[in-house]
């Protein structure tokens, strides 16, 4: 974790020559904490001549001594990992990381990650626009089969877990018709072909006979991660980092435990160069800087 030292208050300082009338305007970051005044470079940048610079320190000096300006030392946190969503699109953003039991010695943390997606007002019709075959993709599931004619869904909680899991077929699931549990509305399937697909609930509610709302969730809880067990073990699988809905990647300042905090991954989308939602995990909370660009500004003059 990095020190950071900054001046605050309100900014930007001005003042003004009185025997030019210039006016000059001096941001709160080019101020040094120690020194109370801008770098050399700083004074070059802001136009202030070498024979104004005294007077110029002296004044902020004097903003420090009325207590005006005042320094700060914050802690910076760098990142711990990146995460993104294993797939592009949208259905990322749906995406939520939880960090707890976070211990220092030896560094170890636990994570809940839980993905769900909502598909509302769908419809069994290959002619509507809400037709689930099209609308569900992408997502945790997609159709796998679906008869035409086909019949409206029961509703009801099901978990896909007829066959899959060996890495080659998906895990899937048979949905009843609401007349007849015999006859099949439709074949769910993950959109993945890993084992984890195997625990992916969907629950079914309807308004027959025309629309339904189909929900899928997928959770999955690696504890005692320790950082040789990253990306791995956090991913859920040891694919280099990628699992079935997270990718885990290192920082340029490598693996570092994460604070205890919950995160929405974001910024998916579906354009035709879909991008995966994704996140940076920090060390520990950032503490905001003063802002140079307030609408509040000290001024004087130089005498």
């Amino acid at each position: 974790m990095a020190m950071f030292t900054t001046v605050i208050g309100n900014g930007p300082v001005e003042f003004t020559d009185r025997a030019t009338g210039k006016q000059f305007s001096i941001p709160l970051s080019f101020i040094k904490p120690d020194l109370q005044a801008p770098e050399s470079s700083g004074w070059v940048t802001l136009g202030i001549s070498p024979s104004l610079q005294p007077e110029a320190t002296n004044w902020l000096k004097y903003l420090f001594v009325q207590g005006v300006l005042t320094v700060s030392t914050t802690s910076i946190s760098r990142p711990a990992f990146l995460l993104k969503a294993a797939q592009a699109g949208v259905m990322g953003n749906n995406i939520k990381v939880e960090f707890t039991d976070v211990v220092a010695d030896p560094p170890a943390f636990a994570a809940k990650i839980t993905a769900i997606d909502t598909f509302a007002g769908l419809s069994v019709d290959p002619t509507a626009p809400n037709f689930v075959q099209t609308v569900l993709t992408p997502g945790l599931v997609q159709v796998k089969t679906i008869p035409d004619p086909a019949p409206f869904p029961a509703a009801g909680t099901y978990i896909l877990d007829e066959g899959g899991g060996d890495g080659i077929t998906p895990a899937f699931r048979t949905i009843p018709s609401a007349d007849d549990p015999t006859v099949t509305a439709f074949v769910l399937e993950a959109t993945q072909t890993d084992a984890t697909g195997n625990g992916i609930q969907v629950t079914i509610t309807s308004t027959p006979p025309t629309i339904f709302t189909l929900q899928a969730r997928l959770e999955q809880n690696p504890t005692d991660i320790s950082l040789s067990d990253l990306p791995a073990k956090l991913a859920g699988v040891a694919r280099g980092g990628v699992g079935y809905l997270i990718e885990v990647s290192a920082p340029t300042s490598g693996f570092a435990l994460p604070t205890a905090s919950t995160i929405y991954l974001k910024g998916g989308t579906n354009t035709q160069a879909a991008t995966p939602a994704q996140a940076t995990i920090l060390l520990a909370k950032h503490h905001p800087r003063s802002d140079d660009a307030s609408h509040t500004h000290l001024s004087g003059y130089l005498h």
